[in-house]
């Protein structure tokens, strides 16, 4: 408790998913909750991650196609690029079967400055800064990323 001056979470946020949306929002919360614990007073934690607007990189989602399979907006599904998946002339219900996939190789969860403030802020944390720019996916695709840092208060 209260023993670490900094945590940086690079890339971490995204991977917190499950196939059960409630369990997902709780591992965010949970995952909050230990940062704080961790933290000293006046501790630092520093996230990049993935934002689910795309204006600088014009990143082609549709979060609405990934919902069908997800069950959580801003969670993609993520499939092996070699199967060349696409949501193109399918149906609702063929884009809902895909999350069957034996091709689906994971999940990734793309957020908003306010999603991530939201979790941190009711951990006990706040923000102090964030800023937009553009990253890269592990496949080397750019995309916007939140750069972002919390703050544990020192009262």
């Amino acid at each position: 408790d209260g023993s670490v001056d900094c945590v940086n979470l690079c890339g971490v946020m995204t991977n917190i998913t499950d196939k059960n949306p409630f369990k997902a929002q709780q591992a965010r919360e949970d995952l909050g909750m230990e940062i704080n614990r961790v933290l000293v007073k006046g501790g630092l934690c520093t996230i990049s991650d993935f934002h689910n607007k795309h204006l600088l990189s014009h990143y082609p989602i549709n979060y609405e196609h990934h919902l069908k399979i997800t069950g959580e907006l801003g969670t993609i599904a993520v499939f092996d690029p070699a199967a060349k998946i696409t949501f193109i002339d399918k149906s609702d219900e063929e884009i809902k079967s895909l999350a069957n996939s034996e091709h689906l190789q994971r999940l990734a969860h793309h957020y908003s400055p306010e999603e991530l403030i939201n979790i941190f802020n009711e951990s006990g944390m706040k923000t102090l800064n964030y800023h937009i720019e553009i990253g890269k996916t592990p496949s080397g695709t750019p995309i916007d990323s939140i750069v972002m840092t919390i703050e544990k208060p020192n009262a």
